[in-house]
């Protein structure tokens, strides 16, 4: 059970870092075209 539970951690901790990173991204995507528009 407690194995489960730190696997579920890992899962979780490491989605929110893709997010993240995504996000990040995503916003310098946008302040680079914001010119462009």
């Amino acid at each position: 059970m407690s194995y489960l539970f730190v696997y579920f951690k890992k899962v979780t901790n490491f989605a929110a870092r893709y997010s993240m990173n995504n996000n990040i991204k995503i916003s310098i995507y946008n302040e680079k075209n914001i010119p462009t528009l």
